[in-house]
């Protein structure tokens, strides 16, 4: 039977500082952090214009970011501060219509029920 000569033993490959291979600092950028996948729905819900899902969202997802110290920050705030923003401007617009709906309906009843608009008067009162 053949004999198989012994493997002699081999050298650790080094690097340019002699230190072996698997030790020390890796080589590249560590990964990223995930992105929060709440804040990207907060951003696109406010740009939807469903506001009030942007909102909801956008807090929702900062909560979990200040915990999990993912990425994704300004995307929760901009869809918090559009879905705000849309929202409030939203609320405002509907009651500026909602009230010159109302006059304009006081205006119509009074003039088919005959009734005219009640004049103040700044002078003093007669005794």
């Amino acid at each position: 039977m053949s004999s198989v000569p012994p493997v002699p033993p081999q050298q650790p490959m080094t690097d340019a500082y002699g230190r072996p291979y698997g030790y020390g600092q890796p080589y590249g950028y560590p990964a990223p952090a995930p992105t929060n996948a709440l804040a990207i729905v907060a951003l696109v819900l406010a740009l939807m214009g469903i506001s009030i899902g942007g909102v909801v969202a956008g807090h929702l997802s900062l909560s979990q970011i200040k915990r999990t110290s993912e990425q994704g920050r300004g995307m929760a705030l901009a869809g918090l501060i559009v879905g705000s923003g849309r929202s409030g401007s939203l609320g405002s617009f509907g009651s500026v219509i909602a009230t010159n709906l109302l006059s304009v309906l006081e205006c119509c009843v009074r003039r088919h029920s005959g009734s005219a608009p009640r004049r103040v008067s700044m002078e003093p009162a007669a005794e």
